[in-house]
């Protein structure tokens, strides 16, 4: 839990979950699809107490096949967990309101302590459940004006929640001024709307705006013919419209202070969305039964659209799986990995393995490289320096991080797994020998210029990517120069990936900051070696077959040094398969 900053229950459970059921990332995740199937039977559950078994059936299915709740049952995190237990909760207040017995009976009385059970522990669970205080609080008053004797035991379980929510209450109104982290943003109530009932019902599937539309105003049509015309239930109209609307409208009042809203904090007010739309289809099931049936089915469809991209390339969560497979086959034996922010260090290691060489020592936001100083003025005795960053955009909205490194030291190479940046920067970039790993060459370049060996990361590969860069795949290259005088001239690197008739299907990446920017070669001293790494770009469209990797140095009049008696080098050879 350290570095986190949600409540302690889902990782006490999850401790507890792994002790049984293993450390495998099949067994982590499966805790939280537990508690997704547990999701979709509370939604029947509730629907049915409002509504009718029909729309029960409704809900329930609709709840079962919403691509976002899908996604998000599958990751190792507290939002299902904690929506779940709020779920729960709401079904022992909506039970306990419609039992007369209230505290008299053992029936009455264990819808009262299931109420305040569950819903203390959503809160303690994730901060976000607490949203949906105000919404019970409007439920038990309304039902303090339709029958006050019922209510009784209501208020007190409400008020007894409140008060054990008390110690974590202020960490809400804190969290809601500070600083954010992640992809966190202030919307407008319109806006949070729209992506709320888009979201909840196709996920993220690419749609146009008008389309997106379209879904919004269908599914809310419903919705409305839900709590309209749904006979003889004037709780169920008031629990699934505050259920919804209540806890958005509270996320836009507290994000006016500072950006506040996630995407998955829309988890918690889905079950009424889905009871909402379950009681409409219901309805018009009694109507017009074959109508009914259409408007269901039509729905189903457009839910099954979203699902159709849950699992597609660039649109998984955060790709720290791959963040960290790249690193592996990269790093050197002296390498630092720094994490940004805190605590993101745990869902990296659990894929690096390796936590020795592994710091995140920022939590939140940086305003200055003041504070970077004290905890980075030792990286210089690592070989390099690996930044792994996620939501950086308002992590580190002004690249404080990144600029105090790269200002130091410079950049080799930068890659892009989904919502994640991985940079390397060489903190040692002459090393006293060329290491064991590298490929030996002795080739001169001109009088005094010589490559002393050279690193490919991979020699047969695809010309696409679809994980860090797509579409094209690169290919990373070290290369292990020295001079026997120091150049009175600046020259130019250049490689290409060439075929046999010389047509160039890749290239050398140029970026700012790279090492001749801090070390030109009219630096480089008498037999020092140094280390320069590079990324060839590829074609996308290389067709498949063998290919060579060429390397030039180019005078400032254009011309190319002789190596071999040619003006160019071929330093290895490349395989593109499909």
């Amino acid at each position: 839990m350290q570095g986190d900053p949600h409540p302690p229950v889902y990782w006490v459970m999850l401790k507890l979950w792994m002790m049984v059921a293993g450390e495998s990332e099949e067994a982590i995740r499966l805790l939280t699809v537990f508690f997704g199937i547990i999701f979709v039977a509370l939604t029947f559950a509730l629907a049915r107490k409002l509504f009718s078994p029909r729309a029960g059936v409704a809900a329930s299915t609709f709840a079962a096949l919403s691509s976002y709740l899908i996604w998000n049952s599958q990751d190792a995190r507290m939002y299902i967990p904690s929506a779940t237990f709020g779920l729960a909760g709401m079904v022992c207040l909506v039970n306990g309101l419609k039992d007369p017995s209230g505290f008299k009976n053992p029936k009455g009385l264990v819808w009262w302590i299931g109420y305040f059970l569950f819903t203390t522990l959503s809160c303690y669970t994730h901060l976000g459940a607490s949203f949906l205080l105000p919404v019970h609080g409007i439920i038990i008053a309304y039902s303090f004006i339709t029958n006050r004797k019922r209510s009784l035991p209501a208020i007190i379980s409400f008020f007894a929640i409140c008060l054990a929510f008390l110690p974590f209450a202020l960490n809400v109104w804190n969290n809601s001024g500070v600083s954010p982290i992640g992809n966190r943003y202030a919307p407008t109530l319109d806006q949070i709307l729209h992506n709320a009932t888009f979201v909840l019902w196709t996920n993220y599937a690419p749609l146009s705006i008008a389309q997106q539309w379209f879904v919004v105003s269908f599914v809310g049509a419903i919705f409305l013919i839900g709590v309209i015309f749904s006979p003889r239930s004037n709780l169920g109209r008031l629990i699934a419209t505050t259920y919804y609307l209540v806890p958005l409208a509270v996320i836009v009042i507290l994000s006016a202070r500072n950006p506040l809203f996630m995407p998955k904090m829309l988890v918690f007010m889905s079950p009424a969305l889905m009871i909402g739309v379950g009681a409409g289809v219901a309805a018009l099931w009694r109507w017009r039964r074959p109508f009914g049936i259409g408007v269901g089915v039509a729905l189903i469809a457009l839910q099954l659209y979203g699902v159709g991209y849950i699992w597609r390339p660039g649109l998984q969560k955060e790709d720290w799986r791959n963040a960290a497979r790249y690193i592996q086959t990269h790093q050197g034996t002296n390498d630092l990995v720094i994490v940004h922010v805190a605590h993101y260090r745990l869902p990296f290691i659990y894929y690096f393995g390796d936590k020795q060489n592994v710091i995140a020592p920022f939590g939140s936001r940086l305003s200055n490289q003041d504070e970077i100083e004290s905890q980075l003025k030792d990286i210089s005795k690592y070989d390099s320096v690996w930044l792994v960053q996620t939501g950086e955009e308002i992590a580190d909205p002004n690249r404080v991080l990144q600029k105090w490194i790269a200002t130091r030291y410079p950049l080799a190479t930068e890659q892009f797994p989904f919502s994640i940046s991985v940079r390397r920067f060489i903190t040692q970039p002459s090393p006293t020998v060329t290491p064991p790993t590298a490929k030996k060459l002795d080739s001169s370049f001109g009088d005094s210029i010589r490559l002393l060996g050279y690193e490919v990361d991979s020699t047969k590969l695809k010309a696409t990517d679809d994980w860090f860069h797509p579409p094209s795949n690169w290919i990373h290259v070290t290369l292990y120069w020295s001079v026997a005088a120091t150049p009175e001239e600046e020259f130019a690197l250049q490689v290409t990936v060439d075929d046999e008739a010389g047509k160039v299907w890749g290239g050398k990446l140029d970026r700012a900051g790279s090492l001749r920017s801090f070390y030109p070669m009219r630096s480089w001293q008498p037999n020092q070696i140094m280390r320069e790494e590079i990324d060839l770009n590829l074609n996308p469209e290389t067709p498949k077959g063998d290919y060579k990797i060429v390397v030039r140095l180019i005078a400032p009049d254009g011309s190319a040094l002789s190596v071999g008696g040619n003006d160019y080098l071929i330093l290895t050879r490349v395989e593109i398969i499909e």
